[in-house]
Formats: C-alpha cells, structure tokens, sequence
C-alpha cells in the first residue's frame, strides 16, 4: 500500500504506474528535440519508479526499439507499439500481425494522417513544418476510419485482428463521434480500447461522449501534455476533473504524451499530469486507479 501521508506523496502515487504513451526520440526530425533521448528517458522512468511504458511514434512502429531498449534495461516493461497511418502501413490487419509478432501490444488508430487531423492542421501541420523541402506541398494520404456513419472495412478488419492478436487499441486522432464508433466495434469483438485525449480541441468530445465511452467499457485518455501543450492552448485542467467526476475514475488513464523540447521530461510530466489531477479535486486514491490499476486492465494484465 502505498503511505499518501509521507512526504513527497506525489513521488509515491506514480510509483509502479505504467505510463501508456510516451513519445521516442526522433520523433519528427533530429532538430526537434525531445528533453530525453530514448535510453535517458527510460532511466528515468525507472528511477522514479514506473513499472512500464508503451513506446508510441507518428511515423513509424516502436517495437525495434523496445525490444532492445527492453533488453538493455530489465526493472522495466518497455512495450512496442504501432500508430496505423498510411507512412507506417495503414489499415492492413497483416501490418497488424507483423507488428504483434515483433512485441508490438497497443495499436493507435491514424493520428496525423486521420481525416479529422489532416481537417483540423493537428499533428499534421508539424509534419509539413519540420519538412521543408516536400511537406509544404505533399499531398497527405489520409485512412479513413469511418464512411456513411459507420466504419470502413479496413478499420473492422483492423479491430478483427485486433480481437485475434489480444492488443489493446486506442483510437487516434479520430473525431469524437468515430472514436465512438471504434469503440462500439472493439466492444462488440471484447477488445480493450481507449479513447484517445478526447477533450483535446482537435477532437473535442463532450462529457456524454465520455459517459458513452464508459457504458462501452472504455477507458478515456487524459494527456498530461494538454495542461501546457503551446499549440493547443492548453486543455483546463477544471474541464478534465468535470469528466472525471461524471463518469468516474475508474475510467480514465493518465498519461505523458509530449515529444515538445519545452515539456519536462516524460516521468515529471507524467507526475506533474498526475499531480494537477489531485489539484483539482479528485481524491489521490483515485487518481492512483488512473496510473497504476487501470492502465494494467488497459494491456490484460
């Protein structure tokens, strides 16, 4: 059990908590920095005592480097992971398997390369910024999730090989409602899903759109990026813990998710993240659930 009356409890109430997505290095480009490159970062999280971390990336699949960083470092699980954009293969249930085989456990669905992002300038206009010399004219190739109300095949072949290969999915830079279709199909094939940062401005969900989540059987992601995040002018913390205590803690996920040469080092800012949760009113106890209990449910642990 862990003693919230000690000194310092905010270093305890991350302690054995698994931190779902956190960015490598290179991200973008070696000119955009990140405060830790890879190996630095995951000493890090062991020193302040996490138990795990999913390696997430926009570009490309993680679990090359989680397999070795894996092996390098041994106190911790370093899990692999796949973000489906068409750069890294798309919506193909082979990309999928391949991807499982080699340790990957978590698949996001498109981010910068869903239809929503490429809509909104999200991750997608850094992409085109930190490309000079093609990104200003490229013409993105979006990977529809959804068409007519309801969700491509390639997204149900997806979720089918998901079902198959036990992986947990997040939904991606999807609008609020297709992340709701997501979910609706990983429920009906009993996969484990989370809602990707919902009430980030990009997605922009509502609270009953979380409470739909919920009665799903998902967990909703909170990114601890969207209290200081530059671009998207900062998601109010009061918002969030208005989510929290409609739906319930047992619901939601916290998380790091910056790759920003501005934002602490990914386990400060996940204890930060965590930390501003506590602030605003939500008893540590369940912010404990949010870190360390539901994140395992999260991977079938």
């Amino acid at each position: 059990m862990i003693d919230y009356d000690r000194p310092n409890k905010l270093n305890e109430l991350i302690r054995g908590a698994i931190d779902l997505h956190c960015h490598v290095y290179p991200e973008v480009s070696l000119e955009q920095e990140n405060r830790l490159e890879d190996d630095d970062q995951i000493q890090a999280a062991i020193d302040a005592g996490l138990a795990g971390v999913v390696l997430k990336s926009h570009l490309w699949p993680t679990v090359e480097r989680a397999y070795y960083l894996g092996k390098r470092f041994r106190q911790i699980q370093v899990i692999g992971s796949i973000s489906l954009n068409p750069i890294a293969g798309g919506f193909d249930p082979l990309i999928v398997e391949i991807a499982a085989r080699q340790g990957a456990r978590v698949i996001f669905f498109p981010t910068w390369q869903s239809e929503n992002d490429l809509a909104h300038g999200g991750f997608s206009s850094v992409v085109r910024r930190r490309m000079p010399l093609y990104g200003p004219k490229a013409e993105f190739q979006a990977a529809p999730v959804t068409k007519d109300g309801k969700l491509t095949p390639a997204a149900e072949q997806v979720l089918d090989a998901a079902k198959d290969l036990d992986l947990l999915v997040m939904t991606g830079h999807s609008r609020a409602d297709e992340g709701l279709l997501v979910i609706e199909g990983a429920a009906k094939r009993g996969v484990r899903v989370i809602y990707s940062h919902p009430q980030s401005t990009h997605i922009g969900a509502t609270v009953d759109d979380l409470k739909k989540a919920a009665a799903l059987g998902a967990l909703i992601e909170i990114a601890s990026l969207g209290a200081i995040s530059v671009e998207a002018a900062g998601l109010s913390r009061a918002a969030v813990a208005e989510g929290i205590k409609a739906v319930g803690a047992e619901h939601f996920v916290i998380v790091s998710d910056a790759f920003n040469p501005y934002a602490p080092p990914q386990p400060e800012l996940f204890r930060m993240g965590a930390g501003q949760i506590v602030e605003v009113g939500i008893p540590i106890e369940q912010v404990r659930k949010m870190v360390y209990d539901n994140p395992r449910r999260a991977l079938g642990m």
